[in-house]
């Protein structure tokens, strides 16, 4: 989990929601082996936001993570669901994940 512009747990996730109307979310677990395979994805995403390649409206976005290993209660609430196999990247956009 090297490449993130925030990571996300219940001190933070409504208000990052509210604040960001745009961005990416990479799910992993930081006891998974395999779950190494989306950083090059979100750090060609990072380095293009960075660069201005990507926005939204004209404005950078963020790259968020969650990491599954430690157990969120707005995971519950939310009643996100990210079965199967991890690495997932989603888009978040208007509070939905997509």
């Amino acid at each position: 989990m090297s490449i993130f512009d925030e990571i996300l747990d219940d001190s933070n996730y409504y208000e990052f929601k509210k604040q960001n109307k745009l961005f990416i979310l990479g799910v992993t677990d930081s006891t998974c082996p395999t779950c190494c395979q989306d950083e090059p994805l979100l750090g060609f995403m990072q380095e293009n936001i960075g660069n201005g390649t990507y926005s939204f409206k004209g404005k950078a976005f963020q790259i968020a993570r969650i990491d599954l290993s430690i157990r969120h209660s707005f995971i519950e609430r939310e009643k996100l669901d990210f079965g199967g196999n991890l690495p997932k990247v989603f888009i978040g956009f208007e509070g939905k994940l997509i």
